[in-house]
């Protein structure tokens, strides 16, 4: 028999700017049983992803303040604070 999925303690990461998708994805995350926080911004994920450690990150790559590069490269760079 399978063992049940156990969502992470710590909560997933949308960094989505359309509101719509965003609350698709989060009650899709919910669903599955993670905690979930969002931001709409480059500089918003950062500052959360800092100040966080993230179970899952769910990336828009067109972000409105142009950032998704930056926040890819953070991301590269503090692989060890992430789960995979």
């Amino acid at each position: 028999m399978a063992s049940a999925f156990v969502a992470p303690r710590t909560p997933a990461l949308i960094i989505e700017s359309d509101p719509t998708l965003c609350r698709v994805l989060e009650i899709a995350m919910r669903h599955a049983g993670f905690a979930v926080n969002h931001a709409e911004t480059g500089a918003e994920a950062l500052a959360l992803l800092e100040a966080n450690r993230v179970s899952a990150v769910l990336m828009d790559l067109g972000l409105p303040d142009g950032r998704s590069d930056e926040v890819r490269r953070w991301l590269h760079e503090h692989k060890e604070r992430l789960p995979w």
